[in-house]
């Protein structure tokens, strides 16, 4: 038996956006010998849909078609998969780019991106090169960034954009999509010329992990800028990986900036590193040669206090009674989350 078209009175031009949903909600609502006979001229409306003259229609309609069952027919997949096209695509990362959508419009794109996946990730990512709305950015990187895996080689290559800015971006998204296996893809970024990509390049590795960071990390801990060393020290420690205790040991013998030494202080206490104990006491004390300052000195003792080996509590018992109230204060607290 012949069924009816749901797409004939269609014009040359094809559909209006709502005239196909008209069609679509037929379609759906039909039999699977219907949908098999309707999907040719269903789909080819949908590829040529006009996303601007309805956009929040056309992304409900592409809503509703993936609201179908993961086992949806092959008639229903290859509509989706004929709407889900580039212009399309582009509304959606327009949505998830505007800053006058309302707050349940821009959950309803951030779940239909995240739902599409690597369908949805190049056009996100041609939004997030070009953005200029730091909200926006935040916006784009959280999707791309729940995309997992599927958001991987759109973030590549915006790791080749000449704009720093872009670049930092992508990098912070790699932190989050990436696996160990892929940090060898930001050594570029680690070696480019503006601090602030490099900061957030060691702050991924960070995230990432893995022997191969590991070794980036330790590299970045000679960075010209005291900002990226800081926050490689942080990464590193955070690693917890054999190598990292001795790279911070071999940092706090040569380093002279304070916020980079107190960084290094703190992830030597992070990781409970009982060799860490002769290299932070001369942080902590005062004497002759050496005066560091209270920032410094407060530091160093709370590392102490992490590490909480006999020589560590030996350096804190014997300073307990410093002049200074702020240090008794950070010993005094030192001690008591040792037990002592």
């Amino acid at each position: 038996e012949e069924v009816e078209d749901p797409t004939v009175e269609a014009s040359a031009d094809g559909m209006t956006v709502q005239e196909f949903g008209v069609g679509l909600d037929l379609f759906l609502q039909g039999s699977e010998a219907e949908q098999r006979a309707w999907a040719g001229a269903l789909t080819d409306q949908a590829a040529r849909l006009d996303p601007s003259s309805d956009p929040d229609l056309v992304l409900a309609l592409l809503a509703r078609l993936l609201g179908q069952s993961t086992e949806a027919s092959p008639h229903i997949q290859a509509v989706l998969h004929a709407l889900a096209n580039e212009g399309v695509m582009e509304s959606l990362a327009a949505r998830l780019g505007s800053g006058d959508a309302d707050e349940e419009s821009q959950g309803d794109a951030l779940r239909l991106a995240v739902a599409l996946g690597s369908t949805a990730a190049p056009a996100l990512a041609r939004e997030l090169a070009r953005s200029a709305d730091r909200g926006v950015r935040r916006a784009l990187m959280y999707a791309l960034s729940q995309q997992g895996r599927e958001s991987f080689d759109s973030v590549l290559r915006l790791l080749e954009d000449p704009h720093w800015y872009v670049i930092r971006n992508a990098v912070t998204v790699f932190g989050h999509v990436g696996e160990p296996g892929d940090v060898s893809r930001l050594e570029a970024a680690l070696g480019h010329a503006d601090a602030r990509v490099r900061k957030e390049v060691v702050t991924s590795l960070g995230e990432i992990g893995g022997s191969e960071a590991e070794a980036f990390l330790i590299s970045a801990l000679d960075d010209r800028e005291a900002d990226v060393r800081a926050s490689a020290t942080l990464a590193l420690s955070r690693l917890n990986t054999a190598g990292a205790a001795s790279a911070l040991r071999d940092l706090i013998r040569r380093e002279a900036n304070e916020d980079v030494l107190i960084e290094a202080c703190r992830g030597l206490g992070r990781l409970e590193d009982g060799a860490g104990v002769d290299v932070i006491r001369p942080l902590a004390e005062l004497s002759f040669y050496s005066r560091p300052s209270k920032a410094l000195r407060v530091a160093a003792f709370r590392a102490l206090g992490a590490i909480g080996t006999a020589e560590a509590l030996a350096v804190l018992e014997a300073s307990s009674e410093d002049r200074d109230p702020d240090i008794r204060s950070a010993i005094a607290l030192a001690l008591e989350t040792t037990g002592r």
